[in-house]
């Protein structure tokens, strides 16, 4: 019989993190952005997207990682300096100067029994149309963060990663209510 439950556990696990890797309908029309979501750690990494400014609904947009998945979706706009690995990163059409919460979440195994998570939210009001970002996502010993570029290119010059600002896990420029979502335990399998 224990054998039974730990047989459906794992057809359960494979079965949430085989799903498909991408869960979000691109904008066409009107003013749009084009955003590179990517990391550089090993473990997976999804990124949620919260549909009211209360951030009482949220879906999984995305999976990231550094490495192999099950059902990677990649997606590229073929923007400029993505030298990344093909499952490492995805890029999106992003509606412009609109209020849009994400967070992205990076999971660590402690062991078999336990696993540390570490979020980072961001607002992604600070689009402007018609131009290439890039949300880089690191996971270390001190916490999570999000180093948010813009993607710079001209004629004269070659492209060119232009720092904006760097977003920590402690960020608290989201109302209180998203932030009590984001503490709000969640099942998550690694």
């Amino acid at each position: 019989m224990k054998l039974v439950k730990y047989i459906s556990a794992f057809g359960c696990s494979l079965t949430v993190v085989g799903c498909a890797s991408i869960n979000y309908i691109e904008p066409t029309t009107g003013e749009i952005s084009r955003v590179r979501f990517v990391t550089n750690d090993t473990n997976r990494v999804t990124v949620n997207l919260y549909e009211t400014a209360d951030c009482k609904k949220d879906s999984i947009w995305m999976t990231l990682r550094n490495g192999p998945l099950i059902d990677p979706s990649p997606k590229s706009l073929n923007m400029p300096l993505s030298n990344y690995h093909k499952n490492s990163f995805k890029e999106f059409y992003v509606e412009s100067n609109k209020e849009r919460i994400i967070v992205i979440w990076g999971f660590s195994s402690l062991d078999m029994s336990a696993s540390l998570r570490c979020g980072v939210p961001v607002n992604l009001s600070f689009l402007k149309p018609n131009r290439d970002y890039e949300l880089f996502y690191e996971y270390g010993a001190y916490g999570c963060s999000v180093s948010v570029s813009e993607l710079v290119s001209s004629s004269e010059s070659p492209p060119k990663k232009q720092s904006i600002t760097v977003l920590k896990n402690a960020q608290n420029d989201v109302s209180s209510s998203c932030m009590a979502e984001f503490s709000r335990e969640k099942f998550n399998i690694n």
